[in-house]
Order: C-alpha cells, then sequence, then structure tokens
C-alpha cells in the first residue's frame, strides 16, 4: 500500500515548510530556541526571512522570547472538560489530563497549542490526526472518545493511560550496560516515572530477559502498524517518544501528527523531509514522494535496535552527517553493543532498518510474524545480507580501492595467463618441428629400405 505524501509546503511561497521549521524550534526548551532558529535559518537560507519574520510575530504577541509564553499555565476549564494538569506535548499541540464532566471520567485531551493557532496548516495536520486515529480500533492504540472545537481551539479527548513513553523509560536507564538489564529494570523504571509501586499481571513482559522484554514491545507495536496501515493510515513518525509503555506491560502507539491518510490528493515536492531524522527511513531523507507501510517499519526497527543497545544505530556530529549516515546504511552490530542479543534477533532488526527498500520488511505484518517467531524460538524467514551484497556494498563504500584491487587482480591473473600462453605457443612450436621431424625420418628409413631391397640380387 503506497501513499502520496502530504503537502509539506505550498507551491508558491513555501509556507508549510517554515510552519514544520517554526514547529522546531517550538519544540525546543526556551532557553534553547535562540540557537535552534540561528542554525534553521542557515540550514534553510531560503526560507530564512519568512522564518524570521514568523518568530518576530510571535515575539511581538508575547509567545515566544523575548516574552515566552508559559507553556504550563492552560485555562482551567474547556467546555465539557476540566483541565486537571499538563501530560506533555511537542510543537504542534499539548495534551492535558481533564476530566469530562458529563461522563465523569479521565481523559488525555490534547489541544492545538495556542502559538499553532495562527497556522493554517497547523490546524489542517491536527484534523487529520484526529480523523487517522479515528479510523482504528486496536488495543495497541489509544482510541478517540470526542472531537471538537472550543472557544476557536480544536481538541480531541482521548482515553487516559496511565504509561511512560519509551524515551522516558530509555532516558531513566541511560548509562546502564545493556546486556546487564532485566524486564524487571524496565518495571522499576516505570513506577519512578509514574511514582507508584502497582503491581503488574503475571507473565507481564516486566518478568522476561531484557531482549524478550524488547522484542515483545516491538512486537506490540507492529501488530498495531499493520492494523493502521491495513486501514490506510501511515505514522511516519515512529520512534520511543511515541509508544507509551503501560502498567500492564503493554505497548501502545500515539501521536500520529504527521501521519499520511490513503487517497490523499495533496502532493508535495521532492526534497520535503517529514518526520524525526534518527527515526526516518533513507526514502524519507531523500524527500521520496511516494511512500508505504515500510517507513513505519523502519522506525521500529530503530526503536527496537535503540532498546537492546540504549544506543540509536546511526550518529552523526550535525544533521547532515546524520543524514550520510542513514542513507549509507552501516549499522554498528548490535551484538557487539550488547552481547545478549542472538543472531536471529540481530537479523530481524538489521532487516527491518535495511536501507535498500526492496530487502526491507515488506510490511509490518512480516515483522510482526518474526518477532513471534523469535519469542516462540522458532527460525525466523528474514535473511542476513549474504556476502554478494555485502560485496557491492564495500565496492559502493570504497569505489577507488576497489578498483584498484580490481586493476591488481587483473594485472595478477593477466601475467601469468601470458606466460602460459606463450609456454603454450611454445610447446606448439616444438611439438610440430619434432613430428616434422620423426616423418622425415621415416620417410629416409623407408628409402633407404627400398634401396636394400632393390640391391639385393634375384636367385
Amino acid at each position: 500500500m503506497s501513499f502520496v505524501s502530504e503537502p509539506a509546503f505550498d507551491a508558491d511561497d513555501g509556507s508549510d515548510e517554515v510552519e514544520l521549521l517554526l514547529a522546531q524550534c517550538l519544540e525546543r526548551a526556551p532557553q534553547e530556541r535562540s540557537a535552534r532558529l540561528d542554525e534553521l535559518c542557515s540550514r534553510h537560507p531560503t526560507h530564512s526571512g519568512e522564518l524570521r519574520r514568523r518568530w518576530e510575530l510571535l515575539a511581538s504577541m508575547g509567545l515566544v522570547e523575548p516574552a515566552p509564553a508559559d507553556v504550563d499555565q492552560f485555562p482551567a476549564e474547556l467546555g465539557d472538560f476540566a483541565l486537571l494538569r499538563r501530560l506533555g506535548g511537542g510543537g504542534m499541540g499539548v495534551v492535558f489530563l481533564a476530566r469530562q464532566r458529563s461522563l465523569n471520567r479521565e481523559v488525555a485531551l490534547k489541544l492545538i497549542r495556542a502559538d499553532q493557532l495562527y497556522f493554517p496548516r497547523a490546524r489542517e495536520r491536527f484534523r487529520r490526526e484526529a480523523e487517522a486515529v479515528a479510523r482504528l480500533a486496536h488495543p495497541g492504540v489509544v482510541p478517540i472518545h470526542q472531537v471538537g472545537e472550543e472557544r476557536g481551539v480544536p481538541f480531541y479527548a482521548m482515553e487516559h493511560v496511565a504509561g511512560a513513553t519509551l524515551a522516558k523509560l530509555l532516558e531513566a536507564l541511560g548509562g546502564r550496560a545493556p546486556d546487564t538489564l532485566q524486564g524487571a529494570d524496565l518495571l522499576a523504571a516505570l513506577r519512578r516515572e509514574l511514582g507508584d509501586d502497582f503491581a503488574p499481571p503475571p507473565g507481564s513482559l516486566f518478568e522476561a530477559s531484557w531482549t524478550d522484554a524488547c522484542v515483545r514491545i516491538a512486537r506490540d507495536v507492529a501488530d498495531a502498524l499493520e492494523h493502521s496501515h491495513e486501514r490506510g493510515v501511515l505514522h511516519r513518525d515512529i520512534k520511543p517518544s511515541n509508544v507509551m509503555l503501560t502498567r500492564d506491560g503493554r505497548a501502545r502507539l500515539i501521536d500520529f501528527g504527521l501521519t499520511l491518510l490513503e487517497g490523499d490528493s495533496a502532493q508535495t515536492r521532492t526534497g520535503a523531509q517529514l518526520g524525526t531524522l534518527p527515526y526516518m527511513a533513507p526514502e524519507q531523507v531523500r524527500g521520496e514522494r511516494v511512500l508505504d507501510g515500510r517507513v513505519d517499519v523502519y522506525g521500529l526497527g530503530v526503536t527496537l535496535y535503540e532498546l537492546l543497545a540504549l544506543q540509536l544505530p546511526f550518529r552523526g556530529a550535525d544533521a547532515v552527517q546524520l543524514q550520510s549516515a542513514i542513507l549509507e546504511g552501516r549499522p554498528p552490530s548490535l551484538r557487539a553493543r550488547n552481547r545478549r542479543v542472538g543472531a536471529e534477533l540481530e537479523t530481524v532488526c538489521m532487516v527491518a532498518i535495511e536501507r535498500d527498500v526492496s530487502r526491507r520488511y515488506a510490511s509490518a505484518a512480516l515483522l510482526r510474524d518474526d518477532l513471534e517467531h523469535l519469542l516462540a524460538r522458532q527460525p525466523i524467514r528474514a535473511r542476513a545480507a549474504g556476502p554478494f551484497v555485502r560485496t557491492l556494498r564495500f565496492a559502493e563504500r570504497r569505489p577507488g580501492l576497489v578498483a584498484a584491487l580490481a586493476a591488481g587482480l587483473l594485472v595478477a591473473v593477466a601475467t601469468p595467463t601470458a606466460f602460459l600462453l606463450r609456454e603454450q605457443a611454445h610447446a606448439g612450436e616444438l611439438g610440430a618441428a619434432l613430428e616434422k621431424e620423426r616423418a622425415a625420418r621415416g620417410e629416409a628409413e623407408r628409402e633407404r629400405a627400398l634401396r636394400e631391397r632393390d640391391a639385393t640380387p634375384v636367385p
């Protein structure tokens, strides 16, 4: 199933890409935003003027520096909902714990950020996110209860799930050696995050080994992704901060803010990037227009690698170096970073983050099935890249060395071959001469015999 990417910027003025760049600034802590603004202006000189103009507009309204808005301030109520506390948020939306008065239940209420209300594209992405989640009915996706708008602020209410994102849990486990971890360490980190000494049900992933716990998380997400892909929803931003782990040890997919719906008629120019760079598939990095479920498979593969190794597979000193590393597609050995990772688990992970989309898992279902096979201790279907593929990729990385080796090999092969041919020619000439000499001797013998016979007197 293929999808045509949503517009990343308008055909005339690039306004939507400016909105995305602005959102990247707003995602940073207030003290980091100015530096981020300078960095993005330097990287995107064609949009730097408009980006700074919009930043100044927000600053004049008191929403960003020099008088930044306090993102923890929020109204006491919004329609039927009493807002209790802020749960989290990003560049486009913010999520609150709220009580829905009419049904007397707690919900997670997501609102579009106040500073995004001025951008029509942001409203459209917010609407698309709500529509995407409303299409889905899967235990691995947090369901939507209600969608609406109050006082000009779009919102939707979701089931409130007690848990923490994998990003938070990985942060809590930072600095640990991954081969010393167990599922119980994940439970301890989740308890600290929730401030609750809860007891998970028997048989949860918290009782498993670290590798099995990671595989179970990835399996749950892969199953949710297959459900969403079947219903025409491409997530496009799979990463630890968009996966929540609940008290009962289930992984649930959240934040469809960059989702793409099948059948969207909007198109984007080649070169537009949407996603979070360390988890973006090579085709996303290249800005390809037509994408499919394999971009989500890739993001999940990177997430699984990070869970198992407590490190990302690709790094770079800056965005340009990171992009190059992703496109080159040579992740360090996972087993070298965690000795408890078996060969088959490493193969599954490497196939999921394969740079060549034709060699990657063709669907989330195939990845899910191999993860199930790992848990059942059954053979997987994926196969690691063979010697032929590895040789081709070495040639791509070191063309000069390969050319020199090829020339050397040619000399090494050609030189003895030339000597052999010369020897064979010489042997042929010698053989012909010997044969000629034998023939001459034979003729001489016959002539001598005839002379002797003629010389013998007849009685």
